[in-house]
């Protein structure tokens, strides 16, 4: 009960820095930590799996949500959080993309190869290996001549709308009273998007950050009629780390 007065009270507040004069709000330091709403437990990262005469391959993993889709198809959650799917694979390298939808969706990768593989102590007639050093990882000069550098120039393209626009409403209820939540444009300073990677054991590691972000909401409140306002939270810094697998 505490955790829904306090989201409703916090909407409340956003509704009403809305109606303040943009040369009035106070920057705010606003935190948002989230559990991993998806993970994908089987198939393990970069797996060799055998081929089966069906040509299916077993999904097992968690997700905070009634239902997810793995690969475009919808699976069911248990009680527990659990999902479990089959999907079909091709010889070669395949991707699992299982997706959750909502406001605090989110969803989980995983790539594995399939097929019939020799015994790992077999030799072969030819073969070819990749070594990456750091330099090959960021050398941190700016050009386009290494993987973080090519990162930074991705992130600094992302359109956030593609996203935002997949996000339905999302509703806080507190007895008789009920708000609706629409997010409907995020933007962000793309020219100075700040990505670095670095290996590690197994894959490598990730941080970055981009900067004066804004996000427009929609406020819908319900309580002896409908109550709409728009609202922006504006936040300097959004920073980011994670470990990336080898897959």
């Amino acid at each position: 009960m505490n955790n829904r007065r306090g989201i409703a009270a916090a909407v409340v507040l956003l509704a009403g820095c809305a109606s303040q004069p943009s040369d009035q709000l106070e920057p705010v330091d606003l935190t948002i930590r989230q559990k991993p709403q998806v993970s994908i437990l089987q198939p393990a990262p970069g797996s060799f799996i055998t081929t089966a005469g069906d040509g299916m391959v077993d999904v097992i993993g968690t997700a905070h949500g009634s239902s997810i889709l793995v690969n475009g198809h919808a699976t069911q959650v248990d009680a527990q959080g659990n999902f479990h799917a089959r999907i079909p694979a091709a010889e070669g390298l395949n991707v699992i993309d299982a997706h959750l939808s909502g406001l605090l969706g989110g969803e989980s990768q995983r790539a594995f190869l399939y097929g019939n593989f020799v015994k790992p102590e077999t030799v072969l007639a030819n073969g070819v290996m990749v070594r990456a050093t750091g330099a090959a990882w960021d050398d941190k000069d700016g050009d386009l001549d290494d993987f973080g550098a090519v990162a930074r120039a991705m992130l600094a393209q992302v359109d956030l709308m593609t996203l935002v626009k997949q996000l339905p409403p999302y509703t806080w209820t507190l007895g008789d009273v009920s708000v609706d939540v629409a997010v409907t444009k995020v933007a962000f300073d793309q020219q100075h998007a700040a990505l670095t990677l670095s290996p590690r054991a197994g894959g490598a590691h990730v941080d970055g950050g981009i900067r004066k972000v804004l996000v427009t909401l929609s406020l819908t409140l319900h309580y002896g009629g409908d109550w709409t306002t728009t609202g922006t939270v504006a936040v300097d810094t959004v920073a980011f780390n994670a470990n990336i697998d080898a897959a």
